[in-house]
């Protein structure tokens, strides 16, 4: 390879969510898993999954698996591919979750795990389905990438927000690498 040359780095999205009734059928565990490891063995370099709680449309809902728990089974499942959320969709989890979800998957997968966080794009009916408060979606999303990012960086976090308080939050256990995962 040439000096100061960057090496293309590949991945695939593995895609969960469905309209049931539609063209796709529902991915299965076994397909999901199969997909991933034969990614990994054909040269993948990264597996991403999205997150969703459901996708409302106008006369019917769309539906996901859970992420993390796919992610968690995709560590196991694999070895050498990087694994991650396209997007974890923060405002359905309380940031020090968050924190502590990256670390525990990157220990699980032995330092393979990348944070793929975002402010949500599902529609609001999603969230207002599940109590979850999605408004103002920026400045919560703002607040809380603070307190994950200092909980992945340092260990710790310690921050009064309008949405989002922590009051010396601590990582006690640390993955594999010291300043967490990769964001």
């Amino acid at each position: 390879m040439r000096a100061g040359v960057v090496p293309m780095r590949l991945g695939v999205a593995l895609p969960l969510l469905v309209v049931p009734g539609g063209r796709w059928p529902v991915p299965r565990w076994t397909d999901i898993r199969s997909r991933a490891v034969t990614a990994e063995a054909v040269g993948f370099d990264l597996v991403v999954v999205e997150d969703a709680m459901s996708w409302p449309l106008e006369d019917i809902t769309g539906g996901a698996w859970e992420s993390v728990s796919l992610l968690g089974g995709l560590a196991e499942a694999t070895s050498t591919v990087r694994i991650g959320h396209s997007m974890l969709n923060a405002p359905y989890r309380a940031p020090g979750l968050v924190a502590k979800t990256a670390e525990t998957l990157d220990e699980m997968s032995h330092g393979r795990y990348v944070l793929g966080i975002g402010a949500g794009n599902t529609p609001d009916a999603d969230y207002a389905a599940f109590g979850i408060p999605a408004d103002p979606r920026f400045t919560r999303f703002v607040e809380g990438l603070e307190i994950i990012a200092t909980l992945l960086r340092e260990g710790q976090a310690t921050v009064e927000g309008r949405f989002h308080q922590v009051a010396d939050a601590q990582l006690v256990l640390r993955g594999p690498r010291p300043h967490g995962p990769p964001m």
